[in-house]
């Protein structure tokens, strides 16, 4: 939910849309695109481990923001919430008792969001800081949207299948898949979207020209009201994905506490001089540390993960249960090829080049399904859920 307040830095109001209906629409179809819980069943064990590492990823994320926010903004909750980040996936259990906990928790920590930011719109209003912050946005020419668009269609259309979280979704849903992917992310899911572009300009501020210095102008209660809408998502997400990773005999939901608690000694220890001295790319905004550690984890969700799905699980259809070694190394190649384009659009704000990088995507995918062997068929739909080759 911070991304939209980057892009809307970047090229103006009309990023949202470019964010949110890929967003919406690509959450809310696997309801549909999935037919059964058992086409989510099989999906997740030919897949486990990109499943695996999607939800690995994500809690680093969790954690490397709530580190990064917490260096920017200050406050003691900020720098205790990647500690309860942590502590969320080591305390994470599985079952049937947290299916019922996860279903009121999370109702609650909507809740809490969305009156913190009703409560953080009316305070913003008076706050003086929406005159400075137009003047800054919408820094990149009105064109540059379009490969944006692109890489939002990729991306949300195709990491869901590869989250743990909507798969259980899936599989508790039933028969009633449609409707209830419909309302959550039609409904529930659009509410929390449209409150983040309300409060863009607090966001936009503390990420600002300055480089972050921003966030020390907005106030106490801004940055407490920002805190209790972000932290109780973030502890959720990770344990969820905790709850989801924990039966794994390999246990790489406790690598993934080593790999996200040193993200956050990095940052900690390296972000200050960072910051000092910018990430000088020739641009008229200079990217700041710690914002080309997050645009780095937002390409495993703008490239890795969905081209994963495009070139490794679409084209394997039912044709077996182990994933073929020439789709990994198309992938290799695919992420090769493309991730250069991504560095030149996103880091070096090439913003076109971007296209290629999607272009990329999708020559890779025809090639991984005009080479794999023929499939069999069973009846418009794999079993697992995606469509045929």
């Amino acid at each position: 939910m911070f991304l939209p307040a980057l892009l809307w830095r970047d090229y103006g109001v009309w990023s949202f849309a470019a964010f949110a209906l890929p967003n919406i629409v690509g959450a809310a179809a696997m309801g549909l695109v999935m037919r059964s819980p058992r086409a989510s069943s099989v999906f997740l064990e030919r897949h486990r481990w990109a499943c695996f590492a999607f939800s690995a990823v994500t809690v680093a994320f969790q954690v490397f923001f709530a580190a990064w926010v917490a260096r920017v903004m200050g406050g003691g909750f900020w720098h205790a919430g990647w500690l309860l980040c942590v502590a969320a996936l080591l305390l994470s259990r599985g079952g049937p008792s947290m299916l019922r906990t996860a279903t009121l928790v999370g109702l609650a920590v909507w809740v809490v969001s969305v009156a913190t930011l009703a409560t953080t719109v009316a305070r913003e209003s008076g706050a003086g800081m929406l005159p400075e912050v137009v003047e800054w946005t919408g820094v990149l020419p009105g064109h540059h949207l379009v490969p944006l668009a692109m890489v939002c269609l990729l991306g949300f259309g195709l990491c869901p299948y590869l989250d743990r979280t909507f798969h259980r979704a899936r599989i508790e849903a039933g028969t009633r898949a449609v409707r209830v992917f419909g309302i959550g992310f039609g409904f529930l899911f659009a509410v929390m979207i449209a409150g983040t572009l309300l409060t863009a300009p607090l966001l936009v501020w503390i990420v600002g020209a300055t480089g972050g210095a921003g966030g020390q102008a907005v106030g106490r209660l801004l940055v407490a009201l920002f805190a209790a809408h972000t932290l109780p998502q973030l502890v959720y997400t990770v344990w969820v994905h905790g709850c989801e990773t924990r039966g794994n005999a390999e246990r790489i939901g406790l690598a993934a506490v080593g790999l996200i608690v040193g993200l956050a000694v990095v940052l900690a220890g390296a972000g200050p001089l960072v910051r000092q001295y910018g990430w000088d790319i020739g641009w008229a905004n200079p990217l700041f540390g710690g914002e080309v550690v997050y645009r780095g984890f937002m390409a495993f969700y703008g490239l890795v993960f969905p081209a994963y799905v495009a070139v490794v699980a679409w084209p394997m259809g039912d044709g077996g249960r182990v994933v073929a070694r020439r789709n990994i190394l198309i992938l290799g190649a695919v992420l090769l090829v493309a991730g250069w384009f991504y560095w030149a659009g996103f880091v070096e704000r090439h913003t076109w080049w971007v296209a290629g990088g999607v272009a990329v995507v999708v020559l890779g995918s025809i090639v991984a399904c005009v080479v794999a062997k023929p499939a069999r068929a069973t009846g418009g739909l794999h079993d697992n859920g995606l469509p045929g080759t």
